[in-house]
């Protein structure tokens, strides 16, 4: 379920990336909205990045890296995808294809990201 994987997500927080308690408070805080957010579980690859993509000749001929793939919200490729490049052409290719649908998601993803990165390493 959506509940069961985030509580995975957010149970190795650490302080991180972060200077004081007090960021790490907010910033779990917005982590913790994922919770409010009610989604279709859906196959998703799970790691979808520009560099998981084959192209040849101007069009997609395939996707790498499916280890991450399975059944999660529906707006998991979105958040992933927007985890490391937040204004360059990939986020404005994704929001293109209707990422922008789940914006909120992704700044709360984010927060989990960063809560949890040094722990999943990515």
């Amino acid at each position: 379920s959506q509940q069961e994987l985030t509580d995975f997500l957010l149970e190795p927080t650490t302080l991180g990336v972060f200077r004081t308690d007090e960021e790490f408070k907010t910033n779990l805080a917005c982590a913790k909205h994922i919770y409010d957010f009610k989604h279709h579980i859906v196959f998703c690859h799970g790691d979808f990045a520009c560099h998981n993509f084959m192209v040849q000749g101007g069009g997609i001929t395939g996707f790498l890296d499916g280890e991450c793939a399975g059944w999660n919200p529906q707006y998991l490729d979105y958040t992933t995808a927007m985890r490391a490049r937040w204004n360059s052409w990939w986020s404005d290719l994704v929001a293109g294809i209707g990422g922008n649908d789940f914006k909120q998601e992704a700044v709360a993803d984010r927060a989990v990201w960063l809560l949890t990165r040094d722990f999943y390493g990515y």
